[in-house]
């Protein structure tokens, strides 16, 4: 369908931006404006960004490539991303549309996706991109229907050729838990049904269910993502004559492409995929060195199935400084540097890489004097 639904084990997305408690859509950005005038524009769960006014005009932190205007003719903001693309908002003084929400998107070829309708209580529904012209111009859109509780109940893809009447194409609805319901909270999402029309209705193709830690639960936390269970798992169970809603967890984790286990400040430390066939472990780091571009202060640790080692070392606002992968005595090493804008001025590939001491605050990277690839940016 249209949009990615995006999970994050840290952030609870508000109810009419998203599928429940932590899922996101990637391709519903929204703006959030701040006391002190700043705003951030929220994109999935890892690609916020944040601008801060000055003198009227909006300047990005971190060494953002990214550019953010408001237009106030037109009532909106404009953001503009490196690669060209371009996200529309409706600005804060306006009052006829939701403010802060997402308006339209321009790709770089100019192809236009825009919202062409809201609900009375200011949720998305209906967004349209639109290709040719006159009788031959066809729009394809995509219609949302909301629960009574505020998430997604279901999104059609539908299409028209010129001012002719809606065909529907594809749909898919969404199911949540409910309060006193086994294996999620209330408002988690419980079972994604992708459809194709069937006669008079709508039947399934591909169905996606999920499973979840309950408060008290060990290895996770309330709302905490425990099993996923995709389309082909899904229909494996049902074929050996199983109900994937009612097995009980032991049963599932024999078939769920995803079973993740957390420690207690909410991280993943346990990830078995395809049944259980492949285990990833995590583990993490946090060091006191002073907040800097170029000091680390987290340290992750993926052990993989073959007991190699991925290490990464990001600083204080998760920017990665090191990137390590360890298989027995062979070391493959990539190091980031920072300006003091937090913009990335140098990246040195594994072959220039001599080695590293995480004693340090830097790192106190050791680079090699004639061999090897590093990639300097000047600004």
């Amino acid at each position: 369908m249209q949009h990615r639904r995006i999970y994050s084990n840290r952030l609870t997305a508000s109810a009419d931006v998203g599928n429940g408690y932590n899922w996101l859509i990637e391709t519903w950005p929204y703006l959030v404006e701040h006391a002190d005038g700043s705003i951030t524009v929220v994109r999935g769960t890892r690609g916020a960004l944040w601008f801060d006014s000055v003198n009227g005009d909006y300047v990005g932190r971190y060494g953002a490539l990214s550019t953010l205007v408001h237009e106030p003719g037109n009532q909106r903001f404009v953001l503009t991303l490196p690669a060209g693309p371009q996200y529309r908002f409706h600005d804060f003084d306006q009052t006829e549309f939701p403010p802060g929400r997402f308006a339209a998107r321009m790709a770089r070829g100019g192809q236009l996706t825009k919202v062409t309708a809201y609900t009375d209580d200011q949720r998305i529904e209906q967004i349209e991109q639109t290709a040719g012209s006159g009788g031959s111009e066809i729009t394809r859109a995509f219609r949302y229907t909301y629960h009574a509780q505020g998430p997604i109940e279901s999104v059609t893809l539908r299409q028209r050729t010129g001012g002719g009447d809606w065909t529907d194409i594809r749909r898919a609805t969404y199911d949540y838990y409910g309060a006193d319901e086994d294996f999620g909270s209330f408002g988690d999402l419980k079972r994604v049904r992708i459809q194709d029309p069937e006669g008079q209705g709508w039947g399934d193709i591909d169905v996606h269910y999920y499973r979840y830690y309950k408060q008290g639960d060990p290895n996770g936390f309330a709302h905490g993502l425990k099993f996923v269970l995709g389309p082909e798992p899904y229909a494996r169970m049902i074929e050996d004559g199983l109900e994937p809603l009612a097995e009980p967890d032991a049963v599932l984790a024999q078939y769920a492409e995803q079973y993740l286990k957390y420690d207690i400040d909410k991280r993943v430390v346990s990830e078995s995929l395809d049944g259980g066939s492949r285990t990833f472990g995590f583990a993490y780091t946090a060091s006191t060195h002073s907040d800097g571009y170029n000091h680390w202060k987290a340290k992750t640790v993926e052990t993989r199935p073959d007991g190699s080692e991925h290490v990464v070392y990001t600083n204080y606002i998760g920017q990665i400084l090191i990137k390590e992968l360890r298989s027995g005595s062979d070391r493959w090493i990539e190091y980031r540097r920072y300006d003091h804008q937090g913009r990335r001025i140098e990246r040195a590939n594994p072959s220039a890489v001599i080695g590293y001491d995480d004693s340090q605050a830097d790192l106190d990277v050791a680079l090699s004097s004639d061999a090897g690839l590093i990639q300097v940016r000047e600004y």
